[in-house]
């Protein structure tokens, strides 16, 4: 049995992205050229994790609304997103395996999406000062 945690990030100017943490230092976090929004990304990353799920493996989200839609089996306005609800809802059943709610703070996939979302703010922010510039001019100097 694995833990799992799952968070999905909505379009942030330049992508949208989805990150599965088994515990790992640094998880993958795999990114959507296209715009989606939180509610799309946060489904795909739990539907993600499930299709690698084993038998009672648990899962984390720190996404109410998903868990929600899940358990109380409401619809969605977005036919994707309810296909999704429902393969989710099937693949968890099949699998047995758990998903439940935890804060942001203690989410390991949120705390990844977060720090590379940090990386990428810092980087265009020196693309913007030209800073980003100056550095790698002095570093090709440097060879």
């Amino acid at each position: 049995m694995a833990e799992i945690w799952t968070d999905g990030s909505g379009f942030n100017g330049v992508n949208s992205c989805y990150c599965i943490s088994k515990g790992q230092r640094n998880p993958p976090i795999f990114i959507l050229e296209e715009e989606r929004d939180h509610i799309f990304m946060e489904c795909l990353a739990v539907l993600k994790a499930l299709e690698q799920a084993t038998s009672s493996d648990k899962l984390y989200s720190d996404c109410k609304t998903i868990l929600n839609l899940i358990d109380l089996g409401q619809g969605h306005a977005d036919k994707l997103i309810n296909l999704m609800l429902q393969e989710i809802k099937k693949l968890r059943d099949e699998k047995k395996c758990t998903l439940t709610w935890i804060p942001r703070e203690q989410n390991k996939a949120g705390i990844a999406i977060e720090k590379r979302l940090d990386q990428l703010r810092e980087y265009r922010r020196q693309c913007a000062s030209g800073s980003f510039l100056k550095s790698r001019r002095k570093h090709a100097k440097i060879r």
